[in-house]
C-alpha cells in the first residue's frame, strides 16, 4: 500500500498527530447477556471493526463519551452464564460511514 517512503512517512506522521495526547482508554467491554435485557440485541449485533460510543460516569460526577471500534468479540457461555467481551481499539480516524445513525449524518463534525 505504501509505494514509496514519502508516503510512509506521511502515513506515519497522520498516525503520531492523532495518537500523541494522551488519553482515557477502554481496552474492553463485557456485557452479561445471560438475562433478557436491552444489552441482548446490541451484544448479538456487534462485529469486528464496528464503531462505538463508550458513556461512563466517574466519580466527582465527572463524565467521559468516547469513539472506539470493536477489535475483537469473545463469547463465554455455559449453562448457567452468558458474557460478551468486546476488545476495543481506537481508529485511527474517525470517519463517515453510509447507513450509520451515528457516523452517518451529513452536515456533523464525525470527521
Amino acid at each position: 500500500m505504501m509505494r514509496t517512503n514519502t508516503i510512509a512517512e506521511d502515513r506515519a506522521r497522520q498516525i503520531l498527530a492523532y495518537r500523541k495526547d494522551a488519553r482515557l482508554r477502554v481496552d474492553s467491554i463485557t456485557l452479561d447477556l445471560s438475562s433478557p435485557s436491552n444489552r441482548v440485541v446490541p451484544g448479538l449485533s456487534l462485529d469486528v471493526g464496528d464503531p462505538i460510543i463508550v458513556n461512563r460516569e466517574m466519580a466527582a460526577a465527572t463524565m467521559f463519551d468516547l469513539r472506539i471500534t470493536v477489535n475483537g468479540v469473545n463469547h463465554d457461555i455455559t449453562p448457567e452464564r452468558w458474557t460478551t467481551r468486546f476488545t476495543t481499539a481506537y481508529p485511527l480516524s474517525t470517519a463517515f460511514i453510509l447507513g450509520s445513525a451515528q457516523f452517518g449524518i451529513l452536515g456533523t463534525n464525525t470527521l
